[in-house]
């Protein structure tokens, strides 16, 4: 059997397109070995939605004169359907991602739930990949989870469950070690469940890091949360 079939998935309803963490598209039990430029593709697709081949080629083929990039955008989609992936939607000229196409990205609320059951992920969107269009997707999707992130922290606080509040706050730190909200919720967790102790440390150690990193301490109103140091 030739690695072109091998490499095919199920045309089943639906595909799982993981972006937070690195790339994978999967269908049932199988894993597409998609080369580079499709990768590329299938994300523009899935993060931007239906776009414009002429838009899409420029993304992906910045240097290239606009006639070769549009031939390499079409022996590209003519790549992944042979995977059976069919971006092409006619008579439209857009690309786009078939319908049964689930992106995790697509999904921030279940991302935060899975910091609530202490499921710590990359969240980082295609980490590795440096392209323009990719950091500027990369910063959304992170302010994304953060906020998500921040807000079912003092949801859970609001609650009275200052033990799923810290976790959900401590995992948003991870996102953003320098995050100065995130840290506030880190300690207002900590002093719900009596842990003053524990909240002196987490302001001394934020200090040192915000001046390391910063040049300048975190603000008084967070370093008073706990009485001061």
């Amino acid at each position: 059997m030739s690695a072109s079939v091998q490499n095919r998935l199920s045309p089943i309803n639906e595909w799982q397109l993981q972006v937070l963490g690195g790339f994978r598209l999967s269908a049932g039990n199988k894993v597409a070995a998609i080369p580079l430029s499709g990768q590329r593709l299938v994300a523009i697709l899935a993060l931007r939605g239906p776009s414009p081949r002429l838009e899409v080629a420029g993304l992906l083929w910045p240097d290239v004169p606009e006639g070769r990039a549009l031939g390499c955008l079409r022996t590209t989609v003519w790549r992944l359907r042979r995977l059976e992936l069919n971006v092409a939607t006619r008579p439209h000229p857009e690309l786009a991602l078939p319908s049964g196409v689930a992106v995790d990205a697509d999904d921030p609320a279940g991302v935060v739930a899975s910091w609530r059951n202490g499921s710590r992920p990359s969240s980082e969107l295609l980490p590795g990949w440096y392209d323009d269009w990719v950091l500027m997707e990369r910063e959304r999707i992170r302010q994304v989870l953060l906020h998500g992130g921040e807000r079912a922290a003092e949801d859970s606080l609001a609650r009275g469950e200052p033990d799923t509040a810290l976790i959900l706050a401590m995992a948003a730190v991870a996102v953003d070690p320098l995050r100065e909200s995130a840290h506030r919720l880190v300690v207002r967790a900590h002093l719900a469940e009596g842990n003053v102790g524990a909240a002196r440390r987490h302001i001394a150690e934020l200090r040192q890091l915000m001046i390391d990193e910063l040049g300048s301490p975190p603000s008084a109103a967070l370093c008073n949360l706990a009485g001061g140091l």
